[in-house]
């Protein structure tokens, strides 16, 4: 049995003093349930490393945080449950202020959220994703398909998701948009895939799909 201190050695947590909750499961808060024998179960599969990144920091809430790591352990069931399953690796948490984010707390356009890729990122080998206080209109998160492992690219070079967008979205849309970011396009006339527009819906990621994220260059080796 692969014991935490391996699986945490394998994923770049350092084990020192390490909190299990927050420094091995990323969670932010105590209200998610989650299972730590089940996490160390997925790393024997291909695993993601995100940074989870809020926009306009300092209006989140301790709800806010709630909904950040509902988000994370929704977007592990979904992937776990794939036709080949996937985990996600190190979670990790940045912030960027109201007054530093030059209002890309609210998303106006896709071309905004672009915006706000390009001139923010984490300087490591996990997929960005930046969590907005609003995205206007119908959309709940935005994402290239297939997207760069090379930060510095032109074009969209991470994931944006709305907060608080209501009807289990902003945990379906994290799953759905870091979907399109390892390599998958809609779903059309699929109710009950994940990558179906309209969130939220089935959550199903089929051996296909599974296997074209597992192929993108984000992704890492089982542990």
């Amino acid at each position: 049995m692969t014991s935490l201190r391996q699986r945490a050695n394998c994923i770049g947590v350092a084990t020192a003093g390490m909190s299990v909750r927050h420094g091995f499961l990323g969670q932010l808060t105590t209200k998610v349930p989650v299972s730590l024998r089940t996490e160390l179960d997925r790393l024997a599969g291909k695993y993601v490393h995100v940074n989870c990144i809020q926009v306009g920091s300092d209006q989140f809430t301790v709800a806010d945080y709630a909904e950040i790591d509902a988000a994370i352990e929704k977007t592990r069931a979904l992937y776990a449950m794939a036709g080949r399953p996937m985990a996600l690796g190190r979670i990790e948490h940045y912030a960027i202020s109201t007054a530093d984010a030059s209002g890309h707390d609210v998303i106006d356009s896709d071309g905004e959220a672009e915006d706000l890729t390009d001139e923010w990122t984490v300087p490591n080998d996990a997929l960005d994703v930046f969590f907005v206080r609003v995205y206007v209109g119908d959309t709940a998160g935005f994402s290239r398909v297939d997207g760069p492992c090379d930060k510095d690219a032109k074009g969209m070079d991470g994931s944006v998701v709305e907060m608080n967008s209501g009807g289990g979205a902003s945990d379906f849309s994290t799953a759905h948009e870091m979907g399109h970011y390892l390599g998958l396009s809609h779903a059309d006339g699929r109710p009950e895939r994940l990558m179906y527009p309209i969130i939220p819906n089935g959550g199903v990621l089929t051996a296909d799909e599974a296997d074209d994220m597992r192929d993108h260059c984000r992704m890492h080796e089982p542990c």
